[in-house]
């Protein structure tokens, strides 16, 4: 895990070389490009990386179906209502099937908005556990990168390829982004994603603390 001022540095001194000391392009605009390449990162592995898993839990309310998911929400990877998994719906096919109105224990799930909606809608009180993948918080003075020093390498050769388009330097960019893409294949080959199904997370969760409550 790297800091912001380690990453700069190391982006100035290695990769852009021509403005070491950011008299030409601020650091402002270098944390940008540093974060760009960060999501893309993040983006190139599926956002499926294990720093980017993380454990949620909706207490139900009865006769309310909607429920706000977390601000750094991607996607559900595992959803279960006690020991029952949910399935994935839609809204259309609710909708289209008139069953919007339909009450009881909750066996499915939609996303819709920034809600997570249940169905049918709960007429008590339980518990949805469910697992996501998640944003990554942005890298700032205060906020170290959460990737594996390894990581570095694929943030800095992405953050020189952007320089290098912003300034029309094709020759050079073209050289960083083929550098980036070895680098991060074989960094997605050496920390492999978890790509088991959804299943496992019924087991998973009678094995967990209690987690937080929405």
């Amino acid at each position: 895990m790297s800091s912001l001022i380690e990453l700069r540095s190391i982006t100035r001194s290695l990769y852009l070389k021509i403005d070491p000391n950011g008299k030409i392009w601020s650091d402002q605009i270098l944390d940008w490009y540093i974060n760009r390449a960060y999501t893309q990162i993040q983006k190139d592995g599926g956002n499926k990386r294990r720093e980017q898993q993380e454990d949620w839990t909706i207490t139900t309310v009865a006769w309310v179906q909607n429920y706000l998911y977390p601000s750094n929400f991607l996607k559900i990877t595992g959803i279960v209502n006690g020991t029952l998994e949910l399935y994935k719906t839609y809204k259309e096919d609710i909708l289209k099937n008139w069953l919007i109105t339909n009450t009881g224990n909750p066996s499915a799930y939609y996303i819709y908005g920034a809600n997570i909606w249940l169905f049918p809608i709960p007429t008590w009180t339980s518990t949805i556990a469910y697992t996501y993948n998640k944003r990554l918080p942005k890298i700032t003075e205060s906020q170290d990168s959460l990737f594996p020093e390894d990581f570095d390498d694929a943030i800095w050769l992405y953050a020189t390829y952007l320089w290098c388009i912003s300034v029309e330097k094709w020759d050079k960019a073209s050289q960083m982004y083929s550098e980036y893409q070895n680098t991060l294949s074989t960094l997605l080959f050496t920390y492999q994603v978890d790509t088991t199904e959804n299943s496992y997370w019924i087991d998973r969760w009678h094995n967990l603390p209690s987690p937080r409550s929405i």
